[in-house]
């Protein structure tokens, strides 16, 4: 794709992995993915919007999610550097900068012709324990969020603050869509979920269902999660006793 969508940019296609990246050091790897060196007496971020202005590329920004608002910050900065700086950043929740354009990656389709084994193996995998185990064979030399199934929603789960948790977890309760008067039902009487769900949906952890009616869903992975979490916290019982009085 940044091969493709670089073609017409003199400057090429430019490539900064944040990944392993802390806050404090987002500005120093999309310069170095630049090309920029640092100037005496500039600040990175002045130095940045300075060399931006006269370049003419694509920057891919990998995984942003646990930095996403210092680089947005540093992108906005360079999207108005005057140049033609185009960027490309993956992330589980949008950056929120003018003019930002979202895709969401959907799951992949079941093809027809393998749907009725697919389905029977989704009925094995309802009995199984210990279901998070099944993609445990992941490369060692991808990051630990990424070598398991459940090493990749703990990332997500880990980003979110004790609120946006909470009702995760308790959203686990649903084996099926819901809509919004469905979750305030399962929540404190306290609980904003109002702001909290569609913050969970910016975090790509809840999908919406419809355009006229809004419903929500939770992937089967992200359902089985937020219940085993539920469980853990101690308040199972609770949320179902909320659940079945809905």
């Amino acid at each position: 794709m940044a091969a493709v969508g670089a073609g017409s940019l003199p400057d090429g296609a430019r490539f900064a992995d944040l990944a392993p990246v802390d806050a404090d050091l987002v500005g120093d790897t999309l310069a170095r993915a630049l090309g920029v060196v640092p100037q005496a007496g500039w600040s990175l971020r002045d130095t940045l919007r300075e060399v931006a202005g006269g370049l003419r590329c694509l920057l891919v920004v990998d995984n942003c999610e646990h930095v996403v608002a210092e680089a947005a910050e540093i992108v906005a900065d360079l999207l108005t550097a005057g140049g033609r700086i185009r960027v490309l950043a993956t992330s589980r929740e949008p950056l929120g900068v003018p003019a930002e354009v979202t895709y969401g990656v959907r799951p992949l389709p079941v093809p027809p012709m393998i749907a009725p084994a697919s389905a029977e193996t989704a009925g094995l995998v309802e009995h199984l324990d210990q279901r998070f185990e099944l993609l445990s064979a992941g490369a060692r030399t991808a990051p630990a969020r990424q070598q398991t199934l459940r090493g990749a929603i703990d990332w997500s789960y880990e980003l979110l603050d004790d609120d946006e948790r909470m009702l995760l977890d308790r959203l686990g309760v649903f084996p099926a869509d819901f809509d919004y008067q469905a979750a305030r039902a399962v929540c404190p009487a306290d609980a904003s979920v109002i702001t909290l769900l569609p913050r969970l949906v910016d975090k790509s952890l809840v999908s919406t269902v419809g355009r006229i009616s809004r419903r929500y869903r939770l992937l089967e992975t992200i359902r089985a999660y937020a219940a085993e979490r539920s469980t853990q916290s101690g308040v199972e019982s609770a949320v179902r006793r909320l659940h079945a009085d809905y």
